[in-house]
Protein backbone atom coordinates (compact mmCIF):
# COMPACT_ATOMS: atom_id res chain seq x y z
CA UNK A 1 0.00 0.00 0.00
CA UNK A 2 1.04 3.43 -0.37
CA UNK A 3 2.44 5.05 2.71
CA UNK A 4 0.30 7.95 2.30
CA UNK A 5 -2.75 6.09 3.01
CA UNK A 6 -1.35 3.18 5.37
CA UNK A 7 -0.91 6.82 7.55
CA UNK A 8 -4.37 7.15 7.15
CA UNK A 9 -5.75 4.27 8.03
CA UNK A 10 -6.72 3.67 11.85
CA UNK A 11 -5.04 0.85 14.04
CA UNK A 12 -7.14 -2.36 13.89
CA UNK A 13 -7.59 -1.42 17.69
CA UNK A 14 -9.15 1.73 16.66
CA UNK A 15 -10.83 0.23 14.17
CA UNK A 16 -12.60 -2.43 16.57
CA UNK A 17 -13.68 1.02 18.50
CA UNK A 18 -14.83 3.08 15.52
CA UNK A 19 -17.26 -0.01 14.97
CA UNK A 20 -18.69 -0.13 18.18
CA UNK A 21 -19.07 3.79 18.30
CA UNK A 22 -21.02 3.59 15.19
CA UNK A 23 -23.40 0.53 16.79
CA UNK A 24 -24.09 3.17 19.99
CA UNK A 25 -24.69 6.10 17.65
CA UNK A 26 -26.54 3.91 15.34
CA UNK A 27 -28.93 3.07 18.84
CA UNK A 28 -28.88 6.19 19.88
CA UNK A 29 -30.30 7.81 16.39
CA UNK A 30 -32.98 5.90 15.86
CA UNK A 31 -34.24 7.31 19.64
CA UNK A 32 -33.73 10.47 17.82
CA UNK A 33 -35.71 10.01 14.76
CA UNK A 34 -38.48 8.22 16.54
CA UNK A 35 -38.72 11.23 19.06
CA UNK A 36 -39.84 13.13 15.97
CA UNK A 37 -43.03 11.63 14.79
CA UNK A 38 -45.92 13.39 15.71
CA UNK A 39 -47.93 10.00 16.88
CA UNK A 40 -45.34 9.18 20.19
CA UNK A 41 -46.96 9.84 23.56
CA UNK A 42 -44.89 11.20 26.64
CA UNK A 43 -45.41 7.33 27.68
CA UNK A 44 -43.90 6.18 24.75
CA UNK A 45 -40.74 8.95 25.05
CA UNK A 46 -40.62 7.72 28.96
CA UNK A 47 -40.00 4.74 27.63
CA UNK A 48 -37.62 5.24 25.21
CA UNK A 49 -35.67 7.39 27.62
CA UNK A 50 -35.62 4.54 30.21
CA UNK A 51 -34.21 1.72 27.79
CA UNK A 52 -31.87 4.05 26.63
CA UNK A 53 -30.75 4.34 30.37
CA UNK A 54 -30.38 0.68 30.92
CA UNK A 55 -28.12 0.31 27.85
CA UNK A 56 -26.30 3.67 28.15
CA UNK A 57 -26.01 4.29 32.25
CA UNK A 58 -23.97 7.41 31.96
CA UNK A 59 -26.87 8.88 30.10
CA UNK A 60 -29.27 8.83 33.35
CA UNK A 61 -28.22 12.14 34.64
CA UNK A 62 -29.82 13.71 31.51
CA UNK A 63 -32.42 10.98 31.00
CA UNK A 64 -33.83 9.61 33.85
CA UNK A 65 -37.38 10.39 35.71
CA UNK A 66 -36.23 12.25 38.25
CA UNK A 67 -32.93 14.02 36.70
CA UNK A 68 -32.03 17.15 37.65
CA UNK A 69 -32.78 18.98 34.75
CA UNK A 70 -36.13 18.05 35.14
CA UNK A 71 -38.55 21.08 35.57
CA UNK A 72 -41.72 18.95 36.63
CA UNK A 73 -41.17 15.04 37.40
CA UNK A 74 -44.56 14.54 39.20
CA UNK A 75 -46.11 16.22 36.47
CA UNK A 76 -44.45 13.81 33.62
CA UNK A 77 -45.25 11.04 35.96
CA UNK A 78 -48.60 12.45 36.02
CA UNK A 79 -48.86 12.35 32.45
CA UNK A 80 -47.04 8.93 31.44
CA UNK A 81 -50.18 7.52 33.65
CA UNK A 82 -53.21 9.13 32.44
CA UNK A 83 -51.38 8.12 28.52
CA UNK A 84 -51.51 4.50 30.50
CA UNK A 85 -54.95 4.87 32.30
CA UNK A 86 -53.13 3.93 35.82
CA UNK A 87 -54.08 5.29 38.84
CA UNK A 88 -52.45 8.82 39.66
CA UNK A 89 -51.34 10.00 43.03
CA UNK A 90 -52.61 13.29 45.18
CA UNK A 91 -49.74 14.84 43.92
CA UNK A 92 -49.92 13.85 40.53
CA UNK A 93 -53.45 14.64 40.49
CA UNK A 94 -52.68 18.24 41.59
CA UNK A 95 -50.15 18.71 38.97
CA UNK A 96 -52.63 17.70 35.75
CA UNK A 97 -55.42 19.15 37.72
CA UNK A 98 -55.56 22.56 35.28
CA UNK A 99 -55.67 20.61 32.27
CA UNK A 100 -58.33 18.77 33.42
CA UNK A 101 -61.66 18.79 30.87
CA UNK A 102 -65.04 18.67 32.35
CA UNK A 103 -67.55 16.44 29.93
CA UNK A 104 -70.83 18.25 29.37
CA UNK A 105 -73.79 16.06 31.10
CA UNK A 106 -75.08 13.91 28.23
CA UNK A 107 -78.53 15.24 29.26
CA UNK A 108 -78.69 17.76 27.01
CA UNK A 109 -76.54 17.59 23.80
CA UNK A 110 -75.95 20.98 23.00
CA UNK A 111 -76.43 21.51 19.05
CA UNK A 112 -74.19 24.27 17.79
CA UNK A 113 -75.23 26.93 15.89
CA UNK A 114 -73.80 28.92 13.10
CA UNK A 115 -73.53 32.46 13.41
CA UNK A 116 -76.81 33.53 11.35
CA UNK A 117 -78.91 31.25 12.96
CA UNK A 118 -78.49 32.92 16.43
CA UNK A 119 -78.61 35.88 15.41
CA UNK A 120 -82.44 35.78 13.40
CA UNK A 121 -83.24 33.51 16.65
CA UNK A 122 -82.19 36.53 18.90
CA UNK A 123 -83.69 38.53 16.85
CA UNK A 124 -87.10 36.74 16.66
CA UNK A 125 -86.94 36.86 20.73
CA UNK A 126 -86.79 40.55 21.14
CA UNK A 127 -89.66 40.71 18.57
CA UNK A 128 -91.62 38.43 20.63
CA UNK A 129 -91.17 40.05 23.76
CA UNK A 130 -91.58 43.53 22.54
CA UNK A 131 -95.22 42.19 20.81
CA UNK A 132 -96.79 41.26 24.35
Amino acid sequence: MVQAVEDLLPRPSSHRRIVQLLSKLGDLDSVCVKLQSEELTLADVRLLFDAVVVKYPVTASYLKADASIMHSPVFERAVVKVQGDRRLQADEEAAVEPFLVVQPSSARPTKQVDFATATLRQAKKARHASAQ
